[in-house]
């Protein structure tokens, strides 16, 4: 029996990848185009798979009944209320500390629940250890950055996860996942004190695209960033870590 990543009770839920209310407010913005499918990507052991869906519905059997329903849903209403107009219309958005606290969990909770979606045998980044305390306590793991970006292209869901190395023997050492719901682009990047300091990468990321999340300032924030980005620099986001440390890039697969 599968247990959950979070608190190992046994028996998992079908979670949604991007959840129930954030896949409706996509449609809903993408309808009012005129449009009846849509564009997505997932990747999914090494390999990011594109087609065509009317529902956008993609679900990872991870997370017990009741971490779902509770501290779960928990982080998806402190977000809703302001990644509703971010997603829907891409519109300005101001996130003072407490809204950018809010993202921040919602989008590592999203990164360990992402993880999943590989096969149950695959090593994952984050430990049992890490996934716990962050449901207990929201605590953060080291060596790890989250950017939020603006996006405006043909694809209103869309992942790309990265993690190196690929060896069965030990976990990975460095991860990254890029995540787009609508307008709105989020990317995650972490890497273990093993790996020396590849903070260098991360803070060389310039404001103009990608604006830094975490770690966090005590400063408003105002969204989005002065660059949006288009299909073409969405694709450079995907493999900016995996080209810097000589990883190999995903096959894509039309499904």
């Amino acid at each position: 029996m599968r247990v959950c990543g979070f608190c190992n009770g046994p028996g998992v839920n079908q979670e949604h990848v991007w959840p129930d209310w954030l896949r409706k407010v996509i449609l809903e913005s993408r309808a009012a185009g005129g449009m009846k499918h849509f564009h997505a990507e997932i990747e999914r052991g090494g390999e990011t798979k594109k087609f065509k869906s009317p529902k956008l519905e993609m679900k990872v059997g991870m997370p017990f009944e009741s971490c779902n329903h509770g501290w779960m849903s928990g982080l998806e209403n402190q977000v809703k209320t302001f990644m509703t107009q971010m997603v829907y219309r891409g519109d300005k958005t101001l996130l003072d500390p407490e809204r950018q606290t809010h993202l921040m969990r919602w989008i590592l909770k999203t990164a360990m629940v992402y993880e999943f979606t590989s096969a149950a045998a695959q090593r994952k980044y984050f430990s049992d250890a890490e996934r716990l305390a962050f449901k207990e306590r929201f605590e953060i793991p080291q060596n790890l950055w989250i950017w939020v970006a603006r996006y405006d292209g043909v694809r209103p869901m869309h992942s790309v996860q990265h993690r190196a190395p690929k060896s069965s023997d030990s976990p990975p050492r460095i991860y990254s996942l890029t995540l787009s719901a609508n307008f709105l682009t989020v990317q995650v990047f972490a890497f273990r004190e093993s790996e020396g300091d590849l903070g260098q990468v991360a803070r060389a990321t310039k404001p103009e695209r990608l604006l830094q999340l975490f770690p966090a300032s005590p400063d408003w924030m105002s969204w989005p960033p002065p660059i949006t980005i288009d299909d073409e620099a969405l694709d450079v986001l995907d493999t900016r870590f995996v080209k810097v440390l000589g990883g190999s890039v995903p096959r894509r697969v039309e499904i």
